[in-house]
């Protein structure tokens, strides 16, 4: 989950952050501080929500990834709106008007699955950074990136 939280704000906000888990007074699910010219955030693994969404990974994942990126916008972004780039604030906050709009779903190939497990079990060994993870399970899950556009009218 840290990882993907680490990709998600990478990707979707521009803040390169540190994600650490511990225990935060009055029940909060996420504290946010800017330590040492560093934006780390601390989330409660006793929550109920960061509860729900890990066991989303193992028992939903197709889910795990939507709930993911609602985390982040519910729940860190408020939290962080002050070190997002301020274009990019204003693209979040236009895009929390439209996040009630119809989802598509999709499906990962099983040998993805296996390579994003790969890749937690060189980090929970240490063997690659935080940073290094997330770009490492984004190129894994960008590689079967489909595109819709309008198919030009056949001139005959």
């Amino acid at each position: 989950m840290a990882f993907r939280l680490t990709y998600i704000l990478s990707s979707d906000y521009f803040v390169d952050v540190e994600i650490a888990y511990g225990s935060i007074s009055h029940d909060l699910p996420v504290l946010a501080e800017h330590v040492d010219g560093k934006l780390k955030i601390w989330l409660s693994p006793k929550g109920t929500t960061i509860q729900l969404i890990l066991s989303l990974f193992e028992t939903e994942y197709m889910a795990f990834d939507s709930m993911s990126k609602d985390f982040v916008r519910t729940f860190i972004f408020p939290r962080i709106a002050q070190y997002v780039p301020s274009s990019t604030r204003q693209g979040a906050e236009a895009f929390l008007k439209t996040v009630q709009r119809t989802r598509e779903t999709f499906e990962y190939e099983s040998s993805d699955l296996d390579s994003l497990q790969s890749i937690w079990a060189d980090y929970s060994e240490n063997k690659i950074s935080m940073s290094e993870a997330a770009q490492m399970s984004a190129a894994i899950t960008a590689k079967a990136v489909q595109f819709i556009g309008k198919r030009p009218a056949n001139p005959s």
